[in-house]
C-alpha cells in the first residue's frame, strides 16, 4: 500500500511537470475536429486524474507552499480545459464539473488556509447540462460516444453510435427558428461555453416561469449564485492564474457592470457592493496597461454578443467578423451613425443601445442608493467609452446627474477620495503640454448645456462628482482654446451662454490654473478641480466671463 502511494505521488508530480510546460500550446497546433476532441479526451482525463489525486498528495505536504503554486495550475488548467469543450463532449463537462477541488477556493495565510466551496456554480452549470429536453439528448449522446451509459437505452450499437457521432459533430449552432424566445436560455445546450465562461456565468439571465410566482427559494438561489460568481471570479484575479489572463479586460467589465441589472434583491446585498467594488477597482486598474481601442473594443464587442439578438441569428464566421467590424466602426464614428451606411439592421443596432438604455433605467429606478451601480454608470464615461455612449448616458440622466457621487466621496471633506476618482476621466491634462486629445464638440456642447439646467441654480447641487467632471472638461477645453485660435474661443463662448456667474468662475479658475501650474496629466487637472471648487478657492474670482479668462490666460502664457 505504501508503494502504491509514493508510486501515485510520483506519477502526479510527473503530470504536474508536463503541464507546467506544456498545457495550452498543443491546441494551437491542431484545427481538425477529430484530433481537437481526442485531444480534449487525453486533458479531460489528466485533469480528472489530478483533482482526483490532489487531496491526497495535499494531505502528504508539510509544506504548505508547495500546494499554494500546485493548486492554481490544476484549476487553470481545467478551466481553460472547460473553455475549450465543444458540442458533443457533454459527459466531459459533467466529469470535470463534479470535482469539487476544482471550485474550492482557498485563502492561505502563513500557516492555515481557510477553505470554502463555490458548490453553488457546480450545481448551476451541472443543471444546465440536464435541464430541459434537447441538453438531456446532448448529454445522453455524449456518453454513449465515450462508450458509457448514457440516461436511457436508445442509441446503442455500433451503426446508431456512427450514425450519432456524425450527428453531433455536424451540428449546427441553434437558430432562432429552433425554440421560441421562451426556451431560448432554458433548452440551448450548455456547450461550447468560450474561454470567457466564468465571467459569463456572472451575466447570465435569471429565468422565471411565467406562469406562477417567483418563490422566495428562487430569490436565495439568485443571491447565491451571484454571490458565488462574484466570490469566484475574486479567487481567480486574486491568485493571478492563467486562467483570469484569458479573457479581455473590456469583457470582464462588460460582465461584471451587466451583473447590475440583476433585480434589487441581489444589488442591495452588503456582500454584492463589497466584491463588486473589489473587482470594479482590480479591472479599472488594469486597463491602464491596454490599448484603449482595443479595450474599447473588447467591451463593445462583448456587449454586442451577448444580447438575445445576436444569439439567435444564423451566421457563418465571416459573417460574424463583418457585422462585429460594423458595430465597432459605428461606436467609434459619430459622424455615420445613420446605420443604412454601415449595412446594420435597426435590430442590430438595438441590441447594443438596449444594454445602455437598460442601465440608466435601473439607475433611475432604484441603482442610484448603491455605490457599486453608480461606479458602473460612471465608467460609462471614462474617456475611452464610444461618445454615443457618453451622450446616452448623460441625457438619460440628465436629472439625477447629482447622484454620480458615492458614500465615500461625499463623507470625505479633504477631497482626496474624489480627486482619486476624476483623474480616470480626464483625456489628459494641458493638451499644449501633454499633447493629449481634445474632447469633440459635441461631447463639449452636451455639458455646457447641462450645466444650464436647473438643477445646477442651487449652491447645493454645484459640487459632487459630475459637476466637477463637467467644469474640468470645460476648463480644459478653454485653457487649450484659449491660445490656440478664435473659433474655438467662440465655441467656448457659446457654451458658457447663460451658465450662471459661478459656474464661469469655476470654468474659469480652473482653466487659469492649468496654466499656471503646467498642469500635464489627468490627476493634475483632478487635483486643480477639486482644490479650486471643495475648497472655495477665489484666487482668479475676477476670471468670471469669457474674454476676461481668455485675457488672463493669454498674459501668464507669454
Amino acid at each position: 500500500e505504501m508503494e502504491v502511494q509514493i508510486l501515485r505521488q510520483r506519477i502526479f508530480e510527473s503530470t504536474m511537470d508536463c503541464i507546467k510546460n506544456c498545457a495550452f500550446s498543443c491546441q494551437e497546433k491542431v484545427t481538425k475536429l477529430s484530433q481537437i476532441r481526442w485531444v480534449n479526451g487525453i486533458e479531460c482525463s489528466v485533469g480528472k486524474f489530478l483533482s482526483s489525486e490532489l487531496p491526497a498528495y495535499a494531505s502528504t505536504q508539510s509544506d504548505l507552499s508547495t500546494i499554494k503554486v500546485i493548486l492554481p495550475i490544476v484549476q487553470s488548467f481545467v478551466y481553460c480545459l472547460i473553455g475549450r469543450l465543444g458540442r458533443g463532449e457533454e459527459a466531459r463537462a459533467a466529469v470535470l464539473f463534479s470535482q469539487d477541488i476544482i471550485f474550492t477556493i482557498f485563502e492561505d495565510s502563513d500557516t492555515s488556509f481557510t477553505v470554502s466551496n463555490v458548490g453553488q456554480i457546480q450545481d448551476v452549470m451541472m443543471k444546465q447540462l440536464c435541464s430541459g429536453s434537447r441538453p438531456q439528448a446532448q448529454l445522453d449522446h455524449s456518453f454513449k460516444l465515450t462508450g458509457r451509459a448514457g440516461i436511457t437505452s436508445k442509441g446503442w450499437g455500433h451503426f446508431s453510435l456512427e450514425s450519432l457521432r456524425s450527428e453531433v459533430d455536424s451540428r449546427k449552432n441553434p437558430t432562432k427558428d429552433d425554440f421560441s424566445d421562451a426556451q431560448i436560455d432554458s433548452n440551448q445546450p450548455l456547450l461550447p461555453l468560450g474561454k470567457e465562461w466564468a465571467w459569463k456565468l456572472l451575466s447570465s439571465t435569471v429565468i422565471i416561469d411565467p406562469s406562477s410566482e417567483p418563490s422566495s427559494d428562487l430569490y436565495k438561489k439568485t443571491i447565491s449564485t451571484v454571490l458565488s460568481s462574484l466570490e469566484y471570479l475574486q479567487y481567480i484575479e486574486a491568485s493571478g492564474i492563467k486562467y483570469g489572463r484569458m479573457a479581455e479586460v473590456g469583457s470582464k467589465m462588460y460582465h461584471l457592470i451587466n451583473s447590475c441589472l440583476y433585480p434589487e434583491m441581489v444589488i442591495r446585498e452588503e456582500s454584492f457592493e463589497l466584491l463588486f467594488i473589489k473587482l470594479f477597482f482590480k479591472f479599472r486598474h488594469d486597463t491602464k496597461m491596454v490599448n484603449e481601442k482595443r479595450l474599447c473594443s473588447s467591451f463593445i464587442t462583448t456587449c454586442y454578443q451577448h444580447s438575445r439578438h445576436f444569439a439567435t441569428q444564423s451566421r457563418n464566421k465571416s459573417e460574424d467578423a463583418e457585422s462585429q467590424k460594423l458595430v465597432d466602426e459605428l461606436f467609434h464614428s459619430p459622424q455615420k451613425w445613420n446605420s443604412e451606411q454601415l449595412n446594420l439592421s435597426s435590430k442590430d443596432l438595438k441590441a447594443i443601445d438596449d444594454f445602455v438604455e437598460d442601465l440608466s433605467t435601473a439607475y433611475i429606478d432604484f441603482g442610484a442608493q448603491y455605490d457599486s451601480f453608480t461606479h458602473a454608470i460612471r465608467y460609462l464615461l471614462m474617456p475611452h467609452m464610444p461618445e454615443r455612449v457618453r451622450l446616452r448616458i448623460l441625457e438619460k440622466l440628465k436629472d439625477l446627474l447629482h447622484l454620480l457621487t458615492t458614500a465615500n466621496e461625499s463623507n470625505d471633506m479633504s477631497g482626496k477620495t474624489l480627486s482619486s476618482e476624476l483623474g480616470y476621466f480626464f483625456l489628459g491634462g494641458f493638451s499644449l503640454i501633454d499633447k493629449s486629445a481634445r474632447e469633440s464638440a459635441t461631447f463639449l456642447d452636451k455639458l455646457g448645456y447641462l450645466l444650464r439646467l436647473e438643477e445646477f441654480t442651487t449652491v447645493g447641487r454645484r459640487n459632487g462628482f459630475f459637476y466637477f467632471y463637467a467644469v474640468g472638461c470645460l476648463a480644459r477645453s478653454m485653457a487649450s482654446s484659449s491660445l490656440n485660435c478664435e473659433c474655438g474661443v467662440n465655441s467656448m463662448r457659446r457654451r458658457m451662454k447663460g451658465l450662471a456667474k459661478e459656474i464661469q468662475r469655476d470654468i474659469g479658475s480652473c482653466a487659469i490654473k492649468m496654466v499656471t501650474q503646467k498642469c500635464s496629466t489627468s490627476k493634475d487637472l483632478a487635483n486643480i478641480v477639486v482644490h479650486s471648487l471643495k475648497e472655495d478657492d477665489n484666487t482668479w474670482s475676477s476670471a468670471s466671463n469669457i474674454d476676461g479668462i481668455v485675457t488672463i490666460i493669454r498674459d501668464i502664457h507669454k
